[in-house]
């Protein structure tokens, strides 16, 4: 026997940061961006899918391989440069991004994923992505302004903000943001998303249940009819 509970939810403020525990910042200039998005909790669990492109980005690559050992803590993701197409640099310029801001959260390369998203065939600009960690990492918050500039800061051909945080009746946040207006296929192409739950889900549960929503979201979406 099956039984099914109704579960009713409603949108609130704050993005992201609605979900207890995540603080977020970032900053845009131009087409360059930075984000940071951090989970405070000591317990957590992490789950991920990603693009089924014959081509993965180096910071794919580096984030599926750090997923594998475990849980991440921590985000950092720029737009501006996609750093796909970029080979073995791509990959030390991935890692590149997961050390410098572990070395700010006090914790190992391996409990950050990365994420890039712009132009595609162009090595990071590290010079402008170091030279503005501080001012994104010194300002980290739990905020909904701070939330909306980690939104703004991974948009690139985007005509607008994606950010969406819910609350369920028995009080569990879901936060979200993502980037994204075109080549979605296949299942996932370029767009990028993030979101975090206060929801205490195994690790199995939490891969399952975002799979099931990617396939039933995401993954059913056909812009410009590719």
């Amino acid at each position: 026997m099956t039984m099914t509970m109704a579960v009713t939810m409603k949108t609130i403020t704050g993005g992201i940061c609605a979900v207890k525990g995540i603080r977020a910042n970032g900053i845009k200039q131009g087409k360059n961006g930075l984000a940071i998005m951090v989970a405070d909790a000591r317990e957590l669990e992490t789950a991920g899918v990603f693009t089924r492109n014959k081509v993965i980005a180096a910071p794919l690559i580096v984030t599926k391989s750090y997923l594998e050992k475990g849980n991440l803590k921590a985000i950092i993701a720029n737009s501006g440069c996609a750093n796909a197409f970029t080979g073995e640099k791509g990959i030390i310029d991935a890692k590149w991004m997961a050390e410098i801001l572990s070395k700010k959260l006090n914790c190992k390369p391996y409990d950050i994923g990365v994420a890039s998203t712009g132009v595609i065939g162009r090595n990071l600009d590290r010079a402008w992505i170091g030279g503005h960690l501080d001012e994104v990492y010194n300002q980290l918050s739990d905020t909904e302004e701070s939330a909306r500039a980690a939104a703004r800061a991974i948009m690139t051909t985007d005509l607008s903000m994606k950010e969406i945080a819910i609350e369920l009746d028995n009080g569990v946040r879901i936060g979200g943001i993502a980037k994204g207006s075109g080549m979605i296929e296949p299942n996932m192409g370029t767009m990028l998303a993030f979101i975090f739950t206060d929801a205490t889900l195994s690790k199995v549960t939490l891969d399952a249940a975002l799979r099931k929503a990617v396939d039933k979201s995401f993954n059913m979406l056909v812009v410009d009819g590719d």
